[in-house]
């Protein structure tokens, strides 16, 4: 309405960017959804909060009423779109009063020079962020006050199921080697400063899961595979009640025929079959069970567009020990217990414990307990596998057991029962198939030393001789003054290459369009020559049709290298690691001479596994610390990185050569070897593998 009423009024409340636009005219909404209103303008939180006072006042009254939840998502209100946006002169002006920082930049320029300087990696930057962060938490808070108000012991509960679906927040989130997610910072951008919920009362900041069909390409689930497998991210959303949630994805899928027999005519309908899957048997425990191992969770949230139906009955045991357990902190129990994990609760005269096994395999746990002698054992709900405590010589011990990824609970009636020497035991089996898929990594680390080019583009080595005009496999675009031609005088390899000369306009190759690689990794290198006039400025690209969006990632022959490329053979490689799974076909490889001059062009290569040596040397790290893990009996760490984004990565598509072969562990630097023990680790099989780094 304000808007509406008079646009000069109105500023603020639009989010603004470098080029002084707002960021709907920029970016389109998606089936409607965007972040339409800036977060940070006091009117833009006024009517929020008057939205939610009115449904909070609604219902407080109600029984059943637990708070309210607010979503966060990168298409919603209620959180910040990134940190390059809010340049707006209402929200600089607030930002200018409270910091005491001057932000440079007056006219029409004044919103890129505001831009670069709140952008840029310093401490006007820093200030910028923790300043959204802090506005945005005060917001929050101010929320759950008022729900709290309303209704007391209420929560405002903040599900950020889809949070960090922003396309920039998702490049910054991929996997990559060696890791470099910093994930305080990704939060901060979105104006989420989770130290600023951690004590609250009110307030809860739910840990999301955003989980996937696995029938997605790899590739798509990348970044929620780290999200939801990242001990960090686990630390941050451990605040004073901690929460999970989580979101599943639902399948779409269109049915034309449909539209086509619509009475409304195929232009008119738009048809889908939307469906929500559930992990079977065991498997739909997982979230529940990983959740309460880590983060001792007092609440979670399951759904998605539909509610989870299916397989209720593996859940049924679990969900009713877990409603048994009191809403507070546990203390986690010290030993040698992975992949179960054992917290207590001393309360009200009495104690209780629960026990958690994070893992596929079923466990064994015993213990000995430290109880009065006419102690009483309770199970909380079905909790089958507990069993009775057990007087003898050395005191009372205690044993239980638990399925896969099973959560079993028990009520001691005596204060503050102790439980000591907790051990964990599963079956052999499992260390040996531990074992036998960290030397299979092993051997697909070495097969990626020799990868090998994809059959693309067509005449790639510029062999097959021009016909006229026209280059096989190759589409030039030679304005007045250019030429493109196949030259026999200078070539790297072969009888052939490219030749692309201008005096002053573009010109252009382009190559014959081929399906983009499954693996979301692509590498283009070619061999170029620079005339004696010395090396033009030469861009090369990888287009590619997009369903939604645009995919022209490009990079420029670099200048430390066109000294020797003039009169001579140089290679260059063109890295892209964020190709889209979906969405995305007809790519192809564009170079182009952008300023007057010539060069030669021969052999482009394209590679869908393209690991340089550091790469691979960090995925030997990896399934070394896997090993490591697995030695040390940790085993859902061991777990938790096999299953991680990178090892799903090389089972899926790099295969194993030949078995995999006997390894040595190898001493630490600085320590004595030891003698060989009886089962070999990882490290010695990857030993040729992994460059030589001076250690300085």
């Amino acid at each position: 309405a304000i808007r509406r009423a008079d646009p000069a009024a109105a500023v603020g409340i639009d989010w603004i960017g470098a080029d002084g636009a707002n960021r709907v005219a920029r970016h389109p909404p998606r089936r409607g959804l965007a972040p339409y209103y800036n977060l940070l303008d006091p009117r833009v939180q006024q009517a929020m909060l008057k939205v939610t006072r009115e449904v909070a006042a609604r219902y407080a009254a109600h029984r059943s009423f637990g708070g309210v939840a607010l979503q966060l998502s990168a298409d919603g209100y209620a959180q910040l779109p990134g940190a390059d946006w809010g340049f707006d002169d209402r929200t600089i002006a607030r930002f200018e009063a409270e910091t005491k920082i001057r932000v440079a930049g007056s006219g029409p320029q004044r919103f890129a020079e505001r831009a670069k300087q709140l952008t840029t990696e310093g401490p006007a930057r820093d200030a910028w962020l923790a300043w959204r962060a802090r506005v945005v938490g005060d917001f929050h808070l101010r929320l759950g006050r008022e729900v709290a108000t309303l209704r007391p012991g209420a929560q405002l509960y903040l599900a950020g199921a889809t949070m960090l679906e922003g396309r920039q927040t998702q490049l910054r989130l991929r996997p990559a080697l060696p890791k470099r997610v910093d994930w305080d910072a990704a939060l901060r951008e979105l104006g989420i400063d989770p130290r600023a919920y951690r004590r609250q009362e009110n307030l809860v900041l739910l840990r999301p899961q955003h989980l996937k069909p696995t029938s997605e390409p790899l590739p798509a689930q990348a970044a929620d595979l780290e999200i939801n497998l990242a001990p960090e991210v686990d630390k941050l959303f451990d605040g004073r009640h901690p929460a999970s949630l989580f979101y599943h994805e639902p399948q779409k899928a269109r049915i034309t025929s449909f539209d086509l027999k619509s009475p409304f005519g195929p232009a008119n309908t738009y048809t889908w079959l939307v469906s929500q899957m559930s992990p079977s048997g065991d498997r739909n425990r997982r979230r529940f069970a990983h959740a309460v191992a880590t983060l001792d969770v007092q609440a979670m949230f399951d759904g998605g567009w539909l509610l989870p139906l299916g397989q209720e009955a593996a859940l049924r045991d679990v969900m009713g020990v877990y409603r048994r357990l009191p809403k507070e902190r546990f203390e986690t129990v010290e030993g040698e217990i992975q992949p179960v994990t054992i917290r207590k609760l001393a309360r009200d005269g009495k104690t209780y414990v629960y026990l958690v096994n994070d893992s596929p395999w079923s466990t064994n746990v015993t213990m000995t307990v430290n109880v009065p002698p006419d102690c009483v054992v309770e199970t909380l709900g079905e909790s089958n596998g507990v069993g009775p405590l057990v007087a003898g010589g050395s005191g009372t011990s205690w044993n239980v057991e638990l399925r896969p990824y099973d959560l079993v609970a028990a009520r001691f009636a005596a204060a503050n029962v102790q439980l000591q020497g907790a051990r964990a035991a599963v079956s052999p089996n499992v260390l040996q198939n531990l074992q036998q898929r960290i030397q299979d990594l092993g051997t697909r680390v070495a097969a990626l030393k020799e990868p090998q080019p994809l059959p693309v583009p067509q005449n790639a080595d510029f062999e097959s001789p021009a016909e006229g005009d026209v280059i096989p496999g190759w589409t030039a675009t030679t304005p007045m003054d250019t030429t493109a031609t196949i030259d026999t005088e200078q070539k790297h390899g072969g009888q052939r290459s490219i030749r692309l000369a201008t005096s002053g306009q573009p010109v252009s190759i382009v190559s014959a369009p081929f399906d983009p690689p499954k693996t979301g990794r692509v590498a283009i290198d070619l061999w170029m020559r620079a005339g004696r006039q010395g090396l033009p400025s030469v861009r090369i690209a990888l287009p590619g049709r997009m369903v939604e969006g645009k995919f022209d990632p490009y990079g420029f022959f670099p200048p430390a290298a066109a000294e020797r490329a003039t009169g001579g053979w140089v290679q260059y490689s063109f890295r892209v690691d964020d190709v889209p799974s979906e969405g995305l076909s007809e790519v192809r490889v564009r170079i182009d001479v952008l300023s007057p001059g010539e060069v030669w062009i021969d052999d482009v290569r394209v590679f869908d596994l393209p690991f340089t040596d550091p790469e691979r040397f960090e995925l030997s790290k990896l399934i070394s610390l896997a090993s490591v893990k697995l030695e040390a009996r940790q085993l859902a760490d061991c777990a938790r990185l096999l299953e991680g984004y990178w090892p799903q990565f090389l089972v899926e598509h790099v295969s194993l050569a030949s078995p995999s072969v006997p390894i040595v562990e190898q001493p630490t630097a600085g320590q004595p070897a030891t003698p060989p023990v009886k089962k070999p680790g990882v490290l010695e099989s990857l030993k040729e593998y992994v460059p030589r780094i001076p250690l300085r």
